[in-house]
């Protein structure tokens, strides 16, 4: 649809996005960018992969007009289908406040569009359905892996995902869905775009962002807290990932400001807004299954009996000491919590409802249930009647609702304290970061932050006085504000619905080449991907190769520097000696296994450098090794690496040589790693040649490389059994016998 199209969204003109801004973005941040090969490729033959659209396992009623959200009528646009990945918004976590968001997200979406195809990206494996109760109906959706792990031969590692990608979705469910979506939708889990927490969560949330950009899909960072970043380099990638996506939200003042900052001239106010948390908008239901008799009685509205809800932090209580120092909190966490609920008991009446909101193993550090028990433990006493924890298999939706019930709230997580704020109850939050105050500051609530950091553990207990005996005025700000907070909830999904069902980029298909063009271009494209990821297979080859000399207690890597590229030496008799390199010891330990040595074996390697593969045939027990080396610096270097060989079993001999006169008397297994030209390698042959005659014996010939591999077969004394080739490492063997 061209800019001056005619739009279905009963939304403002405003929101639209012109055909200037739909310009996608390249990962590093041009203007421009340059069409991956692969999806070229998929559009030129003809076949891109066909994403299935998923349906509503019980339908929601598609709207003809409005549909009631939980800031009034929405008007729901377009019955065109929207194909959209989530990020960061796992439903199935534990975290009740990353669930929020995924549902409240969901929910949107399902009373904008008919029939949406959504796959939200968490750490399960594979795609599997999964649905959700939103929007009055049975929304069904679907889930895919993509784990946050560096073991990349996990089918669903992020990293393999990514290398995937490069290789054009090669076996990745997981990259085709992404490929096949009208935009890649990112949460963070509302509050993870930093590195406040580690450095390495940074670069697995990062991850996910340059996954969507790599595949050049249009990349919106939904509503969320954006920094601090501590680390420069943190720093620049977020600036990288901000500068290309095409839109991103920042959920409150604080972090719009560092949004600014950080994109400094690139920052446009139509791609770069300033909304809030999506969980504003989350639906609050009943539970279904019955609560404690105790806790429902405090719930019903006849009870006339004032409630307190107050949420405890395992990530703070459960290990304070550590909580203290990773974020360098001042007050006592723990010790605040409890001087506080015990005043509470002392001098009010008022009923304590401990709410957990993040659930895990028991005992993990994060699990809240056991910092809400330890927290009741220590403070009921004579009034163990009044004080209640929330028990374990209520969803975000029904906890909402049971916070929603209480008379004031205390939250140390985010999505807790939200609950409260947008049921229009006042709350007071305990902060250990800067992204709590400014999502209060939007309902009016900032004077009510208690800030762990810079506040001592007796000024945090009094701060949270303050605030429940202020509760009467803080409800009333919240009742004023919270209207505006709900349309601005509203209106900021419909431009993020609006911005998913722009008409994508997609390459045009274009001219069809025919038969052998065809070819040639998935060729020349196939090599552009091929070539990053063989860079990185060298990388993790030298490593292994330099893992093995240490085992070893050998030096045979090191001379790739200046002992590789020095003089090779001159053949007195033929001048085409080559300079040395030693050959992969993944490649070495393959191709060696055809020949099969035995302990009546000798062993000659004819330019055997370092002695690399003489290392290898001593520790199988072969009878005798021996290395032909033209350079005398070299071959005092396997000398030593000889001596210090761990684990050897047989004598290693090193003769300084020229390879065209050499003695080679008593050899049953030859090797040749391409050490030098025709003539030499006539030479060589016809001395062996020579020893059958006075010594007539089986033997075995392994050549590699094959450069002269003409010259063997113009031995009619030598027969081809076998020939090993590979085009992962690149290098072919073939190999020869004499048989008497």
């Amino acid at each position: 649809m061209g800019s001056g199209g005619t739009w279905p969204l009963a939304c403002d003109q405003s929101l639209l996005i012109s055909s200037a801004r739909r310009r996608r973005r390249h990962p590093l941040g041009c203007a421009r960018r340059r069409r991956s090969p692969f999806t070229s490729l998929r559009h030129t033959l003809g076949h891109g992969p066909q994403h299935p659209a998923m349906k509503l396992a019980t339908p929601v009623k598609p709207p003809t007009s409005h549909s009631t959200g939980p800031g009034g009528p929405v008007t729901l646009p377009s019955k065109r289908s929207l194909n959209v990945c989530v990020f960061g918004a796992g439903p199935g976590t534990g975290n009740h406040g990353v669930a929020a968001l995924s549902l409240s997200l969901l929910s949107g979406i399902a009373r904008r569009v008919a029939s949406p195809v959504i796959t939200a990206f968490d750490n399960g494996e594979g795609i599997r359905p999964a649905s959700a109760a939103v929007a009055g109906g049975e929304l069904a959706y679907q889930l895919c892996g993509a784990v946050p792990t560096r073991r990349i031969y996990r089918r669903d590692s992020m990293w393999r995902i990514r290398a995937s990608g490069w290789l054009g979705g090669l076996a990745s469910d997981a990259i085709k869905v992404i490929r096949e979506a009208d935009a890649v939708l990112d949460l963070t889990s509302g509050d993870s775009f930093t590195d406040l927490y580690s450095a390495r969560r940074f670069r697995m949330v990062a991850l996910e962002k340059m996954i969507a950009l790599e595949q050049h899909r249009p990349l919106i960072l939904l509503p969320q807290t954006i920094g601090p970043f501590r680390s420069a380099s943190a720093r620049r990638v977020a600036q990288r990932i901000l500068r290309s996506a095409e839109a991103v939200w920042a959920r409150d003042r604080q972090s719009f400001a560092t949004l600014r900052e950080l994109l400094g001239r690139s920052f446009d106010p139509s791609r770069h807004q300033c909304g809030v948390d999506l969980a504003f908008g989350l639906e609050a239901h009943e539970p279904v299954r019955p609560l404690p008799t105790q806790i429902a009685s405090w719930l019903s509205k006849d009870a006339g009996e004032t409630l307190i809800g107050f949420n405890v932090s395992g990530l703070l209580f459960n290990n304070s000491a550590a909580a203290a120092s990773q974020y360098g909190l001042r007050a006592d966490y723990p010790q605040a919590v409890t001087q506080f609920l015990q005043r509470i008991l002392r001098e009010t009446d008022a009923n304590i409802l401990l709410v957990p909101h993040v659930f895990g193993e028991p005992g993990h550090k994060e699990h809240d249930p056991d910092a809400c028990a330890a927290v009741a433990m220590a403070i009921r006493g004579r009034h163990d009647h009044r004080v209640a924890v929330i028990p374990d298999g209520y969803d975000p939706c029904e906890t909402k609702w049971i916070v929603s019930r209480t008379d004031w709230f205390c939250g140390a997580r985010m999505h807790a304290t939200i609950a409260a704020l947008s049921s229009g109850v006042p709350a007071a939050a305990i902060a250990y970061s800067p992204k709590i105050q400014g999502v209060l500051e939007t309902c009016g609530q900032g004077a009510y932050v208690a800030d762990l950091r810079n506040m001592a553990t007796d000024e945090i207990v009094d701060r949270l006085w303050h605030s429940w005996s202020d509760r009467e005025d803080a409800g009333a700000t919240l009742r004023e504000r919270l209207p505006s907070v709900r349309r601005q909830v509203e209106s900021q999904m419909d431009e993020i619905v609006a911005r998913c069902t722009a008409p994508p980029c997609r390459p045009t298909r274009g001219h069809v080449p025919e038969g052998p063009a065809r070819a040639m271009n998935f060729v020349r494209e196939l090599s552009q991907r091929v070539t990053p990821l063989r860079r990185s297979i060298n990388v993790l080859r030298d490593m292994n190769d330099r893992w093995i000399d240490r085992r070893w207690n050998v030096r045979t890597t090191a001379c790739r520097g200046s002992l590789a590229h020095g003089s090779a030496g001159t053949s007195p008799r033929h001048d085409d000696a080559v300079h040395y390199e030693p050959i992969r010891y993944s490649v070495l330990l393959k191709y060696l296994r055809p020949l099969e040595p035995t302990a009546r074996d000798v062993v000659f390697d004819i330019g055997s450098g370092l002695g690399r593969a003489l290392h290898a045939f001593s520790r199988l027990g072969v009878g005798r090794c021996i290395g032909i080396e033209l350079r005398a610096d070299l071959a005092e270097i396997a000398r030593e690496n000889a001596r210090r060989l761990r684990r050897r079993k047989c004598p290693i001999e090193t003769r300084t040589a020229d390879a065209a006169t050499a003695d080679y008397r008593g050899g049953t297994i030859y090797l040749f790693f391409n050490p030098f030209g025709a003539a030499t390698l006539k030479a060589v042959l016809a001395g062996i040649e020579e020893t059958l005659d006075a010594d007539p014996r089986h033997i075995k010939i392994a050549y590699f490389k094959l450069r002269h591999e003409n010259v063997l077969h113009e031995c009619d004394w030598l027969r081809l059994v076998d020939r090993k080739s590979s085009l992962f490492h690149r290098i072919a063997a073939t190999y020869w016998v004499h048989e008497v």
